[in-house]
């Protein structure tokens, strides 16, 4: 953060069954070297209560504080915000309140809120249980596991994946997954948070002792148990789409809050499908006013979140309502926009416009967005009497009823750049087939758990469609799917058929990875590696293929963790990676048109843009009338001579 005044917001939570004992926030920083101790302060405010006040040292390098929070003032979702002003020393010592760029405070990733705390046991129902599952510690700890039969068929994949990808969209951090594997799996089997699905024929006999035949009488059943010190959650039905339609259940947040009871009966009129707001483009920016006070420099920033499979398109803006005191030099201050550190347009500040203020700034096209972006708004009050006492102290007011507009376009482009997006359309699955290998092991849970941690991260809603293959899919399946295919060329007979299409190929044997144009491997080291390879489908360039292989299982997953949470993904580019035993990672780019769309042909963009055709048959009318001219004159020459 850069200004004699600097301000940044961060956000945590507390989760609902902690006893919270105390809670330190500890601040990792560094301020400008040339900082004047005595004159520069920075103040803590939680939830817009300001509570704590220091003085930075000096010094050179980083530093770090320890803050104690107010418990009281510890909410469920909570602001954190940092505002202070940093002044620099001149010559001789004395503080300079001119802005330069030598201005800063630098706050580091060590930075965050510690919590000290005894846990609630759940109640004796099933959204206490769900509240504990999917808790930032539970996951944290690795304490949550969905399990499945040994031999889980097509239907109970398909529920379980269903229920993994909706609770992942509940994951804060980026760097944490919720595993998937097999009941077989005595590791797994220990953990305190288990989520069992299955049909009820193979359902342990453990397990079925509390659910009733009458239970799954053309009906699904969840129930809550505890044995032990475990927490359980058993999901069975007797039919395929009963189970699906509970792993929906299951992966829909609000109904799992509101179930209150211990279980929970489904049958095929119950709903499942998720709500979804949309936002039709609009973002508001502030839902209250926001303040900002004190003289020269002052910055909000908000956070927007699009749609994972949108990007940036013409039209899109942002449209700010503001008002300002009316005691600052009006002749050098401003309101200047911000998109990811990038000034998009500025205003100069009015004394006729100060209680009532407009802006509206246009996004450039050009400006790629990414699923996340920052819209920074800041003000300079600047004041010509720069002593001026807190009577005097300038302010501006962001208006609740200022928003951000993005147009939106889908982006088609087969790149890891846009990875998971090309598997969503509609906040949803895209129509998504999964080509398992002949059999499952510990490697293949782990590693469909962690595709679908990340594609479900990115998805709203549970509509979508997800289907396994155990037999090989058919060229009708391939082409109306958009293709994950794992496993090995052993055990996937995908991954033969289509290994000269891959970028990185086997070799006649499929004993190891061949060299290509962008990497010589050596014949051993190539036994070693696991890649992820982004292709067209192979029958309908407007679908997309992942090939998530290696030689053996252990290559497969390790291919998999390059794209199982949005830390990883956000490293990648292009449209292959390969990554070795020893955590080195290759990213390359082969084909050369990235979308279906670059590939399209004449006869389309005639067929898809009308005045195209007029000209065409224009253009063909002239022509046609060129040839009979051309004629007539060859014809008139000849009968001249």
């Amino acid at each position: 953060m850069s200004g004699l005044t600097v301000r940044s917001t961060m956000y945590f939570t507390r989760v609902d069954y902690w006893n919270v004992k105390n809670a330190t926030f500890t601040l990792n920083f560094e301020v400008t070297q040339l900082a004047s101790n005595q004159d520069s302060d920075i103040t803590i405010s939680l939830n817009g209560v300001k509570f704590y006040s220091f003085r930075p040292n000096d010094k050179k390098g980083r530093q770090t504080i320890q803050i104690s929070l107010p418990k009281d003032l510890i909410q469920t979702s909570n602001t954190l915000t940092i505002d202070g002003q940093v002044l620099t020393k001149d010559t001789k010592g004395n503080y300079r309140d001119i802005q330069t760029p030598a201005n800063w405070l630098t706050i580091y990733d060590g930075s965050n809120v510690n919590f000290e705390f005894s846990i609630q046991q759940p109640k004796n129902e099933i959204r206490s249980f769900y509240n504990h599952f999917t808790g930032v510690d539970t996951l944290g700890n690795k304490q949550s596991v969905i399990l499945v039969p040994e031999n889980a068929n097509t239907s109970e994949l398909q529920a379980a994946t269903y229920a993994l990808a909706g609770m992942s969209r509940l994951i804060t951090t980026d760097n944490t997954t919720l595993p998937m594997n097999s009941l077989n799996n005595k590791i797994y089997t220990r953990e305190p948070y288990q989520i069992v699905i299955a049909e009820y024929k193979n359902l342990p006999k453990k397990y079925k002792h509390y659910i009733s035949s009458e239970d799954v009488a053309n009906k699904a059943c969840l129930r809550y148990i505890k044995t032990g010190n475990q927490h359980i959650l058993i999901v069975t039905a007797n039919t395929n789409e009963l189970l699906i339609r509970a792993g929906r259940y299951i992966a829909n947040q609000e109904l799992m809050q509101e179930t209150a009871q211990s279980k929970k009966i489904i049958t095929e009129n119950t709903s499942t499908f998720s709500s979804s707001l949309q936002s039709n483009g609009n973002y508001p920016l502030e839902t209250n006013e926001q303040k900002l006070e004190g003289p020269n420099h002052q910055e909000q920033v908000y956070f927007i979140q699009l749609p994972s499979d949108q990007n940036n398109a013409k039209g899109s803006y942002v449209n700010l309502n503001f008002r300002y005191s009316k005691n600052i030099d009006f002749s050098t201050s401003l309101i200047t926009v911000y998109v990811n550190n990038t000034p998009i347009g500025s205003k100069k500040l009015t004394k006729e416009n100060a209680n009532k203020d407009h802006l509206r700034v246009e996004i450039p096209k050009d400006m790629k967005l990414s699923n996340s972006f920052v819209i920074k708004v800041a003000f300079d009050l600047n004041m010509k009497d720069n002593n001026s006492d807190n009577m005097q102290t300038p302010w501006a007011y962001i208006e609740n009823n200022s928003n951000a507009f993005i147009k939106t376009k889908s982006s088609p482009n087969v790149l890891f750049e846009n990875y998971p997006s090309i598997f969503i359309t509609q906040r949803s699955f895209n129509n998504i087939g999964v080509q398992l290998p002949d059999k499952m092991n510990n490697e293949y849970y782990a590693t469909l758990s962690n595709i679908f941690n990340l594609i479900g991260n990115y998805t709203e809603s549970n509509i979508g469609t997800i289907d396994f293959f155990h037999e090989k899919m058919t060229k009708t399946d391939i082409m109306n799917h958009n293709l994950i295919v794992i496993g090995t060329p052993d055990d996937n007979p995908l991954i033969r058929e289509y290994n000269n299409q891959l970028y990185f190929k086997y070799n006649n044997n499929f004993s190891t990875f061949k060299s290509n144009e962008k990497l010589s491997i050596e014949s051993e080291y190539g036994r070693h590696l696991g890649t992820a390879q982004l292709l067209f489908n192979p029958f309908d360039n407007e679908k997309v293929a992942l090939f998530v292989t290696g030689v053996t299982p252990t290559q497969v997953l390790l291919a998999s963790s390059q794209i199982d949470t949005q830390a990883h993904v956000a490293n990648l580019k292009g449209d292959a990676v390969a990554v070795d035993e020893d955590g080195q990672v290759y990213n390359y780019r082969f084909k050369s048109k990235a979308n279906y769309q670059e590939n399209i042909t004449i006869v389309k963009e005639l067929k898809d843009n009308p005045k195209l055709k007029w000209y065409a048959a224009i253009g063909l009318m002239v022509f046609i009338l060129l040839i009979l001219l051309l004629i007539f004159l060859v014809r008139k020459y000849q009968v001249r001579h």
